[in-house]
């Protein structure tokens, strides 16, 4: 996204470049997902909101623009991904908060020694 808004959203090889580095990377997390899993809901998760929404937004910006081919296929698809992930992390947010897991209590002196 931050070369498409220095360039102007310029449709050159470049940002297609960066959009497939940014699917190689997404392939990249959702194979090693099972660890990342594993490590339950924690609000760290929210770090991957950032990436899911520029993979969403560059394509759909290119589209608007006027590129055809694969992003238009590809950018519906991308911003529904994006959208789901943001409302997963958002019902997680929400059960963290309900349950009063959201903040881990501090740890003290004494509790570090045992």
């Amino acid at each position: 996204m931050a070369y498409l808004s220095v360039g102007g959203g310029a449709l050159d090889l470049l940002a297609h470049a960066l959009i497939g580095y940014g699917l190689l990377q997404m392939l990249v997390l959702a194979r090693l997902s099972p660890w990342i899993a594993r490590a339950g809901a924690v609000p760290g998760l929210w770090a991957f909101s950032f990436g899911a929404n520029a993979l969403a937004t560059a394509p759909t910006c290119l589209v608007a623009q006027g590129d055809a081919g694969a992003l238009a296929v590809l950018a519906p698809a991308l911003f529904q991904a994006a959208n789901g992930l943001v409302l997963g992390l958002a019902a997680m947010t929400l059960a963290l908060l309900v349950r009063g897991r959201m903040f881990v209590a501090p740890v003290t002196a004494s509790r570090a020694r045992t």
